[in-house]
């Protein structure tokens, strides 16, 4: 039979195609809970659930229950490995990303390794011996192998003499000593006993050469191994063969490997011989498990094996160093079954000492990376998906070392360099992982209970891992390297020493443990002082990764405790026995007695009463077992109590012989050897404890000396001593996004950027820190009292200061830098309570104007606070490019600390880099002062910049360049710029557009009238809204206010529509009327000063592309000359959804530089300011349940000695929001070695940093950006404060919306009072048809026009194919979006045909809401929306109180054109309408306009969401599902309930058909 016909023919249970579609579909709603995202409060309710469930069910122990929980465990974890994946993967520097990185690939490795275990120990299979043929010339011929290669003759003889003595026909088996070290003793010894002697003429592939070479020269049926040491009891071949016999295509019977000495972690632990031993979880568990999958694997030893299957794989595989799991894996390759019998029926010596231990199991671990690396068990033919699963975990298993490298270390990137690695806060950690860990641990405590304790496998492998990570590594590199090395047994100890050599490593981790343990204790007590030091951290983190750290220590100290080697003098082990026994003494008394322990040289037994003095007598033993009764002889050597030590005699081979069948060869002998009590948590942890105790005091019992001088204390107190005083001290403690931080202070409204040099090197540090946030409230008052008192007496300019009684200096504070144009005019300077002005208004030239304006219309904040000696501020501004300046004057009101030297202070301001004038800071001023400044006009530019300085000092000595004192605060509110401007005379060229209409340089809205003919039509009304729209692209900085007039020509700037030759009443037109023309001309009504802008056309839809001429020549300036005349439509590209100019597209990463035009808006002057990045974006929600945008940072900032990376940082914000600080750390080293390549320059900073979806709840955005660089503290008077210090943010920086998942739910009228959305959805307004009343009122029309401005402000594009219709035409739209606008009874006729719509009905000429259905009910349930019951009965009620008089806006689903939405605009006068609209636009109750209601009265604006929404851009259903179970906790634990409990039944009733296959197998005939 070939290895294919085999395969075909392996037994096992095939499995229905249904049952893996039923598997499938309990997997979906187990996916819906591993993908939910949850907040905290509901977490902590998953988190209890499970728990608590798990406790419950955790008291029944049926095996039903247990696949219940490991689904259970299975699905907890997934959902924290997923949660980890999604949400926590988010680093700020190249370190973080190396370490949080390596963290979750070594927890994803654990991952696999739970799930792996799960699978393979799910159903252990308790396999049975099967009995052999009662005819014996039936049973197969069995050759005993015992492989020796430098064992002593002393272990080995032992063997040979136990497998000689097993009970089996002696004709029907033989045993072979194989002999690689060719020893003459060897092959005496053989001769003496009768039994084979084999050996080679070289050591070619070790142990599985020497196996081969044995197959070569005996026949036997089947092969029996045993290693040197392994002894056998007389039942193994009776137990095992009969296997062979009922399953012909059998290759394997494995049985245990028991050790009956100790192994380092049983003799070296205090209390270690009382936990289950290292091997015994594989012998006891593991190998149950793949038996149950047909995986069992050869270990080398104890095993039975078929020679025809070593024959199919060309013998023992002799490719890796450990031949035995690969024989195996060749075995199952091609076809063949295996079995396991958890019957321990030899026993053998383990690893004494802890450095023998370490060196077996770095072969076993380069064996199997081997493995991994040249015949991976995941690909090649013949095995199982099930085998295939067995191999891997077997071969994962010992890439452990790196992992647990990482999770020992773990906790000190931040106690120690305050590195986070996890990016979340530790509360959600805490929520997420902690029941991950409750069910990994106590579900495999539930499997494992007798087999492996609590974190005893954690132990095992803090051990190991420093030692074997090395050639596993090297090893999965280069797979061919090393060699077998042969483990040394039956060593001798003769004193107890501390191997300090095998745990250097740990000692120095226990150390770091410490280190970081006091450092959090430390940053815990420090952590609400000014301590400079530390920083102000959230406590629950340090306390985590301080539970962490000290959960680490308590392993290390564990695997340190191993390394304590006892003293093993005795040359031979005693086992506990109890066997009958006939002691004889030479004068013929005889003492019926047993046997306590036995060895192989003495024993103990039970003398009783007898009161015999018997040391030093001879005795015969004849201790029986079973039915034999074997003779033993020896001396008494020892008296306790009742007790007697006999010391055999050595020699004979015949005692030998039978004290081996005694000891070794009983069949009941090992039967007992794994019964050890069900593990506990208390129980582990005691005899963790117990261990740690004895390493410190050197008992066995773990109890501590008090007076303990070990080695291992002092190594540890001179390591940890040597660790305090070479580490490198924190700073300051990292707060990132894994943290919970206090958001700083709003930004300002405006766009400057704030100014603050920082402290040079060497200056001292303030005596109080300041407030990272410079700029932001009034400085404290009395900070001059602590330095000068009012007094002193000071001279300034030869005038006496301070005095009391004296009164302020009469002279003026005169420029130092003498204005150009005003030289000789003083600067006024007045006290505080002073009247304004008093030099009087400036007087503008004929037919000029007078322009005030405050500096908060510049856009900055309220209060200007310049600290430190050299504070600087810029302030933008722009003049009307239409205007000339005459004259100007700046008044500043600002005020000072009164402990400023007014010998060495001034304040300086500039414009446009020239000198306007400098101010001595006399104290008499301090309390605050207005500085009335000329300012020579011919320094004025379009776009301007006021440049504000100041020079403060508070002593002449070294000084603290931040002091508190030094501080100048400016009253932005009461400071104002003063212009005398005149206008210039533009010519008449359409080129100039938009100006004069529209200058996009000024600062306050502009009023523009629209002239229209009386009763326009609706093709007129679309002209006008277009034109609209493209004067509100253009004022989009300062708005803009439409007012539409029927006839009435006033003096100003004016847009006049005229039609057929039909226009505005009173006014005459040059021209044809026959002609779709654009013309401006000078205004008759005030002599040409100016202009009109007249837009015609043959005929209403002549006018029409007149206008979109306009709209799109007038933005490009293609337009010139006093007039144009346009033929035909212009060409007009097709819109895409969401395309609009000034909206960031969503489907790609956009970078500042495309919503930021100005590059030098991107940084800032000084040691801390405000970056800001405003933008829109379609109005979209991205639900909580999934991560934000991507925002890709790349920034620089000053390369500096004197910068304190561990304090300064750089906060993001999103609209007011704080989003995430990041810090300024110094330069990667990959940056560095990539600047020596760029030369000197900045440090270069990348960040991703990942917006919460919860902060972005409107279209329009504002990015900010704060950044605070501090100095370190040096020594006084040395170091220099840098005086150009910039922070620049990189314009290549990217926010990123393409992986996120979005949606748009309507109506809400917040889109629509923002951004006109969902209207300007097509930025041309291609879908969207503009309700009118039939006979609209000028204020109507008003209404409507500017809101076709809003759109083009919104958008950056006209609204060139915006269609108008009276109620009777919507019919002729039947898919397009209705915006109704006017009086609310003008547009009743619309609402009653529709009834109303959504939730409105029209009832008694009244807007009224309907009551909820209880369909509605079920459809808000099921959509997660909240029953609207109450507020709809709230808004009801208002309704009905207004009737008629209603003024409001109210948007629902257009009723017949699904998709659609209606937004009716509607006031209860056509007045009241124009007003409505006037609000929406306002800025400051923008906000207001919410829901799908909105009721405006003089009270104010409130806002209702009464109706059903509906989606654009809807998620996918499998999304959506999700997240509408992560909003509903309760439900989403019934899923899990569900899921779990489906998932279980189905693999219980697949794992009860498979292991009845198996046990069908193993009786096969």
């Amino acid at each position: 039979m070939n290895a294919v016909e085999r395969r075909a023919r392996r037994g096992g249970f095939s499995t229905p195609f249904w049952v893996w579609i039923l598997v499938l579909l309990a997997f979906i709603p187990l996916a819906m809970v591993v993908t939910a995202k949850l907040d905290a409060r509901s977490q902590l309710l998953f988190m209890i659930f499970t728990i608590l469930g798990f406790v419950v069910l955790n008291f029944f122990k049926s095996r039903s229950v247990t696949v219940f929980l490991i689904v259970l465990s299975a699905t907890v974890s997934t959902r924290y490995l997923y949660w980890r994946l999604t949400e926590t993967l988010q680093f700020e520097t190249l370190a973080e990303i190396f370490l949080g990185s390596g963290l979750f690939l070594a927890e994803l490795y654990a991952f696999i390794v739970l799930m792996l275990g799960f699978v393979q120990s799910v159903w252990a299979y308790r396999r049975q011996p099967i009995p052999l043929p009662d005819n014996v010339q039936e049973w197969p011929i069995v050759d005993v192998y015992i492989p020796t290669y430098n064992e002593s003759l002393q272990v080995v003889s032992n063997t040979v003499l136990g497998a000689m003595s097993m009970d089996y026909p002696a004709d029907r088996f033989r045993v072979y000593l194989l002999d690689d070290g060719r020893r003459p003793e060897f092959e005496a010894f053989a001769a003496e006993v009768g039994c084979g002697y084999l050996s080679r003429g070289d050591n070619r592939h070790a142990k599985a050469g020497n196996l081969n070479n044995a197959l070569k020269r005996t026949d036997g049926e089947l092969i029996a191994i045993f290693d040197s040491d392994h002894v056998p009891t007389r039942a193994f071949l009776q137990m095992t063969v009969g296997s062979f016999l009922a399953n012909d295509n059998l290759s394997l019977v494995q049985t245990p490997h028991h050790f009956y000495s100790p192994d380092p972690f049983e003799r070296n632990v205090a209390g270690g011989d009382a936990v289950p031993n290292e091997g015994q979880l594989f012998y006891g568990l593991v190998q149950e498990g793949n038996d149950f999958w047909n995986a069992a694997f050869f270990c080398g030893s104890c095993a039975v094996l078929r020679r025809s299957a070593l024959a199919d794989i060309d013998g023992f595989a002799t490719e890796t160093v450990t031949e035995d799991a690969h024989t195996a894996l060749k075995l199952h390759r091609n076809g063949w079954d295996s079995a396991y019998l958890r019957l321990p029926m030899a026993a053998g010596l383990a690893t004494e000492r802890l450095a023998l231990h370490i060196g077996q199991r770095m072969r076993w671990a380069r064996g199997m990376t081997q493995i991994f690396r040249l015949d991976n068990p995941l690909f090649g033919r013949g095995l199982s998906l099930s085998q295939r699963l067995c191999y891997l975990n077997a071969m994962l298993h010992f890439f452990f070392a790196l992992p647990r490298f990482v999770f020992l270390t773990a906790p000190l990137a931040y106690l120690l360099f305050a590195q986070n690695i996890i990016t979340s806060s530790w509360q959600m950690i805490f929520l997420y992982a902690f029941p991950h860990l409750v069910h990994s641990i106590f579900t495999n405590s539930r499997l494992q209970s007798r087999h492996r304790y609590t974190f005893w496998g954690e132990i095992y492998e803090s051990v190991l891992s420093f030692h074997i990570m090395r050639p596993t590594l090297l090893t999965l590199i280069n797979p061919r390297r090393g060699s077998f090395n042969v483990t040394e047994k039956g060593g001798l100890l003769p004193n107890s020493f501390f191997d300090s050599s095998r745990v250097v490593p740990h000692i120095v981790l226990a150390g770091f443990l410490m280190l970081g343990l006091i450092l959090g204790v430390i940053r815990i007590a420090l952590n609400e002082t000014d301590a400079p030091f530390i920083d102000q951290v959230d406590v629950g983190v340090i306390i985590l990764n301080m539970v962490w750290a000290a959960f680490n220590l308590l392993l290390v100290l564990a695997a340190i405790s191993v390394a304590r080697e006892r003293r093993q003098v005795r040359e031979h082990v005693r086992i506990p026995v109890r066997l009958a026994t006939r002691l004889t003494f030479p004068d013929g008394a005889a003492i019926d007695t047993h046997s306590i322990d036995m060895s192989m040289g003495g024993g103990l037994y039970d003398l009783g009463s007898s009161g015999r003095s018997v040391v030093g007598q001879r005795v015969q033993a004849d201790v029986t077992a079973g039915a034999d009764t074997l003779r033993v002889t020896g001396e008494v050597v020892g008296l306790d109590g009742d007790h007697i030590r006999v010391r055999y005699d050595e020699g004979p081979l015949a005692q030998q012989r039978n004290l081996v069948r005694l000891i070794f060869g009983r069949a009941d002998a090992w039967l007992r050897c794994d019964d050890q009590k069900a593990d506990t948590l208390f129980r582990s942890f005691g005899a963790i404890f117990r261990g740690i105790g004895g390493m410190i005091s050197g008992s066995r019992e773990g109890r501590v000396r008090p007076r303990s001088s070990q080695a291992v204390g002092l190594a540890l107190a001179a390591g940890i001593g040597l660790l305090a005083l070479t580490a490198p001290y924190p700073a300051a403690a990292q707060v990132g996004q894994g943290t919970t931080l206090s958001a700083p202070p709003p930004p300002p409204s405006g766009r400057a950027v704030l100014q603050q040099p920082l402290t040079p090197p060497g200056m001292p540090a303030p005596v109080q820190q300041a407030q990272p946030q410079p700029g932001f409230g009034q400085p404290q008052p009395g900070f001059g009292q602590q330095f000068r008192t009012p007094s002193s007496s000071t001279i300034v300019d030869g005038q006496r200061e301070g005095v009391p009684g004296q009164p302020r200096p009469a002279e003026p504070l005169m420029s130092v830098v003498p204005n150009t144009s005003f030289e000789g005019e003083a600067f006024v300077m007045l006290p505080q309570d002073a009247p304004v002005n008093p030099g009087g208004a400036l007087d503008p030239v004929p037919g000029g104007s007078v322009t005030t304006s405050t500096l908060t219309e510049f856009n900055v904040e309220p209060s200007i606070v310049l600290r430190s000696v050299k504070g600087v501020r810029y302030i933008p501004f722009t003049l009307r490019s239409d205007q000339v300046v005459d004259k100007a004057r700046l008044s500043l009101s600002f005020s000072y600390s009164q402990a400023l030297l007014p010998e060495t202070s001034s304040l300086m301001v500039y414009l446009n880099g020239s000198p306007v004038g400098r101010l001595k800071l006399l104290r008499s001023y301090a309390g605050g002062i207005t500085a009335e400044m000329p300012i020579n006009a011919a320094l004025f530019k379009q776009e301007n910049t006021f440049l504000i300085e100041t020079d403060k000092h508070y002593t002449t000595a070294c000084e603290d360049p931040l002091y508190e004192a030094l501080h100048l605060t400016i009253d932005a509110k009461a400071s104002k710029l003063e212009l005398a401007v005149r206008p210039l005379q533009l010519v008449d060229d359409l080129a100039l557009l938009p100006r004069p209409f529209v200058d996009e340089y000024d600062y306050k809205s502009e009023p523009l009238t629209f002239l229209l003919p009386p009763n326009p039509s609706d093709m007129v009304l679309q002209a006008a809204g277009i034109v609209a729209s493209y004067f509100g692209d253009a004022g989009r900085r300062h708005g803009i206010k439409i007012e539409a007039r029927y006839g009435g020509l006033d003096a100003g700037n004016v847009v006049v529509f005229r039609s057929g030759g039909a226009g505005p009443q009173g006014l005459n037109f040059d021209g044809p009327a026959s002609q779709n023309a654009i013309s401006i001309q000078g205004n008759p009504r005030d002599a040409g000063a100016s202009k009109l802008l007249i837009v015609s056309g043959a005929d209403d839809a002549g006018l029409v592309q007149a206008a979109q001429h306009l709209a799109l020549g007038g933005r490009g300036h293609a337009l010139s000359g006093p007039a144009v005349t346009v033929g035909g439509a212009p060409t007009m590209l097709e819109r895409q959804p969401d395309d609009a100019s000034r909206w960031i597209p969503l489907d790609r990463p956009v970078t500042l530089g495309e919503f930021v035009k100005r590059a030098e808006n991107l940084q800032g002057v000084g040691p801390s300011g405000f970056i800001s990045a405003p933008f829109v974006m379609p109005p979209r929600k991205l639900p909580d349940e999934q991560g934000g945008p991507r925002l890709r940072l790349e920034y620089d900032y000053p390369d500096m000695q004197f910068l304190d990376t561990t304090t300064s940082r750089f906060d993001v914000l999103l609209s007011d929001k704080f989003i995430k600080s990041l810090p300024l750390k110094p330069a990667e080293a990959i940056d560095k070695l990539a600047g020596i390549f760029k030369g000197p320059m900045d440090e270069e900073a990348r960040s991703v940093v990942r917006i919460d979806p919860s902060v972005i709840v409107t279209p329009r955005n504002e990015l900010q950006f704060f950044f605070d660089m501090k100095p370190i503290k040096q020594e006084e008077c040395k170091g220099k404060l840098p005086v150009d210090m910039r922070f620049r943010i990189q314009p290549s920086s990217t926010l990123d919306f393409s992986d996120t998942i979005h949606y748009t739910p309507l109506p809400d009228v917040s889109y629509f009072a923002s951004v006109g959305y969902p209207f300007t959805r097509m930025a041309d307004l291609s879908e969207t048809v503009v309700m009118l009343p039939a006979n609209p009122d000028q204020n109507e029309v008003s209404a409507y026009l500017n809101i076709m401005a809003l759109a083009g402000e919104a958008t950056g594009d006209p609204a060139t194919r915006v269609v108008v219709a009276r109620p009777g035409g919507l019919g002729a739209h039947p898919d397009k979006d209705v915006l109704a606008i006017g009086a609310w009874q003008n547009l009743q006729a619309a609402l009653q045909t529709w009834q109303g719509g959504g939730a409105f009905q029209f009832k008694d000429g009244s807007l009224r809401i309907s009551s909820v259905s209880p369909i509605e009910s079920m459809r808000y349930f099921f959509s997660g929306g909240a029953d609207q019951s109450a507020e709809r009965e709230r808004a009801d009620a208002i309704l009905a109180s207004q009737g008629q008089n209603f003024s409001g806006l109210v948007s629902f689903e257009r009723p017949d054109a699904s998709g659609r939405t209606v937004v009716m605009v509607a006031g209860g006068s056509p007045a009241a309408t124009l007003e409505l609209v006037e609000r929406m636009r306002d800025p400051e109750l923008r906000d207001s306009f919410k829901g799908d209601l909105v009721r405006m009265d003089v009270a104010g604006v409130t806002s209702f969401a009464v109706g059903p929404q509906f989606t654009v851009y809807s998620i996918p259903f499998w999304q959506r599902l999700r997240w509408y179970f992560a909003d509903r906790p309760l439900l989403l634990i019934a899923l899990l309930v569900i899921g779990v409990a489906f998932l279980s039944m189905i693999l219980i009733w697949l794992l009860q058909r498979i292991s009845a296959a198996r046990a069908n197998d193993a009786h096969q005939e």
